[in-house]
């Protein structure tokens, strides 16, 4: 830990979006809503299932986000209505990092904003980030305990990758462009997917 090329290492929560209660019904005609959760947060989104014509649905699924030391970060859980051509909002609520840091571990019913009614059931912990090996074999260990059905992989370790520099790089200019081009990097893991800024090359 003490050789990465940043300050200070980053926090990381574990997310547990795990159910609402008296959504909004959103369906005219079956008096019910096909919620889902969007999880923001650290540049990262997640997405829960989508549970249909539910107005009490129950999720149970686990995000985590790597955050860094900078003040005034937020959780941001939105809970939408899937439809066809948009997806109509259902309520949204925040958590502010620095409140989950203190305490360490949160179990809470959040009351939705800008909606008539809806709670958001959610859990979020805190983990500690080890360079001592050692330590892995028991994280291991305790992430292979029995769960729920469906439910996330839990993630062990946590993967660092510092993009430096390139060369050699072929030329793409477009016809009468005189700026050279524009490069970006993607890094994947599974289905996780990052990319850099935009660099001219």
């Amino acid at each position: 830990m003490k050789n990465l090329p940043f300050a200070d290492p980053w926090n990381a929560l574990r997310i547990h979006v795990l159910e609402a209660r008296n959504l909004v019904a959103n369906d005219f005609f079956s008096k019910k809503s096909d919620p889902f959760v969007v999880v923001r947060g650290g540049g990262t989104v997640g997405k829960t299932r989508v549970i249909s014509k539910n107005l009490n649905p129950q999720w149970n699924q686990t995000f985590e986000i790597l955050f860094s030391d900078l003040p005034g970060q937020e959780i941001e859980f939105e809970v939408l209505d899937k439809n066809v051509q948009r997806d109509d909002s259902l309520g949204s609520c925040k958590i502010a990092v620095p409140h989950v840091l203190k305490k360490k571990f949160i179990d809470k019913w959040i009351r939705l904003d800008n909606v008539k009614s809806g709670e958001l059931h959610i859990k979020v912990e805190t983990l500690k980030l080890f360079s001592d090996r050692d330590k892995l074999e028991k994280v291991l260990n305790l992430n292979k305990r029995p769960r729920p059905p469906k439910s996330e992989e839990l993630s062990s370790v946590a993967l660092y990758t510092v993009i430096q520099k390139a060369r050699g790089l072929p030329v793409i200019r477009p016809k009468k462009c005189k700026l050279n081009p524009l490069a970006t990097v993607e890094v994947s893991v599974t289905d996780t997917v990052k990319r850099t800024g935009v660099s001219r090359t």
